[in-house]
């Protein structure tokens, strides 16, 4: 799996795990703007510009996400990137929200495979392990997630919301905007108290053995969660 730098301002996506569509043509500057940690992770870049993405996806399978969905997520997420470079708008979750708000007999099913795929597109943005997750497209996912989380939570129970929210906690950075603190606490406040309990605990045990960046990013998300007006 590689992304090719060509020209002065594409990205092109190739390789055999991509099919149908084996490249993805995105502008240089907008995927490294939208996936920061590429740019701290240049030294990954082989000859003629040739970026081995294959450095980041052992990391994020280790995380237990089969193979076939973080598949799924690479490519979900360089489509619309490709998009986004063509069109000049970001607009991931316009399907999926039409499913999600379609009552059907499928209305499980897409919830449970949304829910999946959502959890491995935040493993691939993982800040600590994956390739990052700018604030423009953390607020578009939390666009999606905040409609998510309650038909998780609902229809497929607390273990499934609480390995979304763990993965969500990899990409969750917060920049200090009102709207980010509000949207946080609505998706909080939309948990029952179990999970809420659970989610506080794994947290407070996590602080003392993730390495330092995530430790200090969870104990700032522990913070607002515990701050007075989440809990």
């Amino acid at each position: 799996m590689s992304s090719d730098i060509g020209g002065r301002n594409s990205v092109t996506q190739r390789g055999d795990s991509f099919r149908p569509r084996a490249w993805y043509k995105v502008d240089r500057s907008l995927i490294l703007d939208l996936l920061p940690r590429l740019r701290h992770d240049i030294r990954h870049m082989g000859p003629q510009s040739l970026l081995d993405l294959d450095y980041f996806f052992p990391r994020a399978v280790t995380q237990n996400v089969p193979s076939s969905i973080l598949y799924d997520a690479f490519r979900y997420v360089f489509a619309h990137l490709e998009e986004h470079s063509s069109t000049g708008f970001l607009n991931m979750f316009e399907l999926a929200e039409r499913q999600l708000d379609t009552n059907s007999n499928r209305s499980r099913e897409a919830i449970r495979d949304w829910g999946a795929l959502m959890h491995a597109v935040c493993v691939m943005l993982d800040s600590q392990n994956g390739l990052g997750c700018s604030p423009v497209l953390l607020r578009h996912i939390m666009d999606f997630l905040e409609k998510l989380f309650p038909r998780v939570h609902h229809i497929l129970g607390d273990e499934h919301t609480m390995v979304l929210f763990y993965a969500f906690m990899g990409i969750f950075e917060y920049s200090g905007g009102a709207y980010q603190r509000e949207q946080l606490e609505r998706i909080w406040n939309g948990f029952n108290a179990g999970v809420q309990t659970q989610l506080l605990r794994d947290m407070r045990d996590a602080m003392n053995v993730e390495c330092p960046g995530t430790r200090e990013r969870m104990r700032r998300l522990y913070g607002i969660l515990t701050s007075g007006r989440l809990v």
